[in-house]
Protein backbone atom coordinates (compact mmCIF):
# COMPACT_ATOMS: atom_id res chain seq x y z
CA UNK A 1 0.00 0.00 0.00
CA UNK A 2 1.08 3.69 -0.26
CA UNK A 3 2.08 6.25 1.85
CA UNK A 4 -0.15 9.04 2.30
CA UNK A 5 -2.52 10.58 -0.25
CA UNK A 6 -0.62 12.42 -2.92
CA UNK A 7 -1.99 15.19 -4.62
CA UNK A 8 -3.51 13.21 -7.19
CA UNK A 9 -5.40 11.08 -5.38
CA UNK A 10 -6.95 14.14 -3.52
CA UNK A 11 -7.85 15.64 -6.51
CA UNK A 12 -9.99 12.52 -7.45
CA UNK A 13 -12.01 13.11 -4.41
CA UNK A 14 -15.59 14.87 -4.49
CA UNK A 15 -15.69 18.40 -3.58
CA UNK A 16 -17.37 17.34 -0.61
CA UNK A 17 -14.48 14.68 0.51
CA UNK A 18 -12.42 17.22 -0.11
CA UNK A 19 -13.62 20.25 1.91
CA UNK A 20 -14.30 17.77 4.55
CA UNK A 21 -10.29 16.45 4.43
CA UNK A 22 -9.49 19.63 4.34
CA UNK A 23 -11.02 20.81 7.16
CA UNK A 24 -9.92 17.97 9.16
CA UNK A 25 -6.24 18.62 8.01
CA UNK A 26 -6.59 22.46 9.43
CA UNK A 27 -7.96 21.47 12.50
CA UNK A 28 -6.07 18.22 13.05
CA UNK A 29 -6.39 14.41 12.74
CA UNK A 30 -8.31 14.17 16.10
CA UNK A 31 -10.92 17.32 15.27
CA UNK A 32 -14.63 16.69 16.90
CA UNK A 33 -16.91 16.11 14.55
CA UNK A 34 -18.66 19.81 16.05
CA UNK A 35 -15.89 21.30 14.16
CA UNK A 36 -15.61 19.49 10.90
CA UNK A 37 -19.41 20.39 10.66
CA UNK A 38 -18.59 23.87 11.61
CA UNK A 39 -15.31 24.02 9.21
CA UNK A 40 -17.31 22.55 6.26
CA UNK A 41 -20.97 24.06 6.90
CA UNK A 42 -22.41 20.09 6.99
CA UNK A 43 -24.64 18.31 9.02
CA UNK A 44 -23.01 16.01 11.08
CA UNK A 45 -24.40 13.00 9.39
CA UNK A 46 -23.10 14.55 6.26
CA UNK A 47 -19.67 14.79 7.28
CA UNK A 48 -19.87 10.88 7.87
CA UNK A 49 -21.47 10.12 4.70
CA UNK A 50 -18.11 12.37 3.04
CA UNK A 51 -15.44 10.47 5.60
CA UNK A 52 -17.23 7.29 4.17
CA UNK A 53 -16.46 8.70 0.72
CA UNK A 54 -12.77 9.10 1.75
CA UNK A 55 -12.51 5.62 3.12
CA UNK A 56 -13.53 3.85 -0.29
CA UNK A 57 -10.78 6.25 -2.40
CA UNK A 58 -8.36 5.16 0.41
CA UNK A 59 -9.15 1.52 -0.19
CA UNK A 60 -9.24 1.98 -4.18
CA UNK A 61 -6.05 3.77 -4.32
CA UNK A 62 -4.36 0.71 -2.26
CA UNK A 63 -3.49 4.04 0.67
CA UNK A 64 -3.15 2.39 4.38
CA UNK A 65 -2.17 5.69 5.94
CA UNK A 66 -5.24 7.70 4.41
CA UNK A 67 -7.42 4.58 5.60
CA UNK A 68 -6.50 3.88 8.78
CA UNK A 69 -6.60 8.03 9.53
CA UNK A 70 -10.19 8.50 8.10
CA UNK A 71 -11.05 5.38 9.74
CA UNK A 72 -9.93 6.32 12.68
CA UNK A 73 -11.47 10.04 12.32
CA UNK A 74 -15.20 8.33 11.80
CA UNK A 75 -14.47 5.97 14.70
CA UNK A 76 -13.84 9.22 16.75
CA UNK A 77 -16.67 10.69 15.17
CA UNK A 78 -19.10 7.99 16.92
CA UNK A 79 -17.12 8.01 19.80
CA UNK A 80 -18.03 11.85 19.98
CA UNK A 81 -21.31 10.89 19.58
CA UNK A 82 -21.30 8.41 22.32
CA UNK A 83 -22.03 5.68 19.82
CA UNK A 84 -18.72 3.98 19.81
CA UNK A 85 -20.16 0.12 19.45
CA UNK A 86 -20.91 1.23 16.11
CA UNK A 87 -17.51 1.64 15.02
CA UNK A 88 -15.71 -0.98 17.01
CA UNK A 89 -15.79 -4.29 14.07
CA UNK A 90 -15.11 -1.69 11.97
CA UNK A 91 -12.04 -0.64 13.13
CA UNK A 92 -10.98 -4.18 14.44
CA UNK A 93 -11.73 -5.23 10.34
CA UNK A 94 -9.40 -2.44 9.20
CA UNK A 95 -6.82 -2.79 11.32
CA UNK A 96 -6.58 -6.27 10.29
CA UNK A 97 -6.67 -5.67 6.29
CA UNK A 98 -3.62 -2.93 7.63
CA UNK A 99 -1.77 -5.72 9.91
CA UNK A 100 -1.41 -7.75 6.78
CA UNK A 101 -0.19 -4.60 4.20
CA UNK A 102 2.55 -3.45 7.00
CA UNK A 103 0.93 0.30 7.19
CA UNK A 104 2.35 1.16 10.45
CA UNK A 105 0.96 4.60 10.53
CA UNK A 106 -2.60 4.06 9.83
CA UNK A 107 -2.58 1.00 12.50
CA UNK A 108 -1.10 3.21 14.87
CA UNK A 109 -3.93 5.63 14.49
CA UNK A 110 -6.59 2.67 14.56
CA UNK A 111 -5.36 1.69 17.72
CA UNK A 112 -5.41 4.98 18.98
CA UNK A 113 -8.69 5.35 18.42
CA UNK A 114 -9.70 1.76 20.05
CA UNK A 115 -8.28 2.84 23.13
CA UNK A 116 -10.90 5.66 23.47
CA UNK A 117 -13.36 3.44 22.72
CA UNK A 118 -12.53 0.90 25.44
CA UNK A 119 -12.22 3.94 27.86
CA UNK A 120 -15.42 4.94 26.80
CA UNK A 121 -16.98 1.28 27.60
CA UNK A 122 -15.23 1.18 30.54
CA UNK A 123 -12.70 -1.41 29.32
CA UNK A 124 -9.78 -0.40 30.78
CA UNK A 125 -7.37 -4.06 30.29
CA UNK A 126 -8.18 -3.47 26.46
CA UNK A 127 -7.77 -0.01 26.80
CA UNK A 128 -4.11 -0.16 27.86
CA UNK A 129 -3.57 -3.26 25.40
CA UNK A 130 -4.85 -0.81 22.17
CA UNK A 131 -2.87 2.11 23.73
CA UNK A 132 0.03 0.10 24.14
CA UNK A 133 -0.15 -1.23 20.46
CA UNK A 134 -0.62 2.32 19.33
CA UNK A 135 2.54 3.74 21.34
CA UNK A 136 4.75 0.54 19.86
CA UNK A 137 3.86 1.84 16.39
CA UNK A 138 3.65 5.26 16.47
CA UNK A 139 7.53 4.99 17.85
CA UNK A 140 8.28 2.72 14.99
CA UNK A 141 7.04 5.34 12.30
CA UNK A 142 8.17 8.57 14.19
CA UNK A 143 4.96 10.04 15.58
CA UNK A 144 5.32 11.79 17.88
CA UNK A 145 1.29 13.01 18.59
CA UNK A 146 0.43 9.31 18.91
CA UNK A 147 3.26 8.66 21.22
CA UNK A 148 1.97 11.57 23.48
CA UNK A 149 -1.68 10.44 23.25
CA UNK A 150 -0.89 6.72 23.42
CA UNK A 151 1.21 7.06 26.59
CA UNK A 152 -1.06 9.45 27.95
CA UNK A 153 -4.18 6.46 27.42
CA UNK A 154 -1.72 4.22 28.99
CA UNK A 155 -0.91 5.81 32.15
CA UNK A 156 -4.86 6.62 32.64
CA UNK A 157 -5.51 3.01 32.22
CA UNK A 158 -2.89 2.00 34.94
CA UNK A 159 -4.42 4.59 36.71
CA UNK A 160 -7.94 3.20 36.49
CA UNK A 161 -6.96 -0.41 36.95
CA UNK A 162 -5.23 0.32 40.26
Amino acid sequence: MGRGAGPARVAALSSDAQAVLGAAAVVGRRAPVALLVAATGRPEDDALVVLEKAVESYRAAGDGVGLGRVTAQIGHVHVDRGTPGEATERVQSTIAHLEDAEAWQGLAALHMTLARFFVASGRYQEQLSAATRAAALAHQTGDRDIVANAESSRGHALLLLG
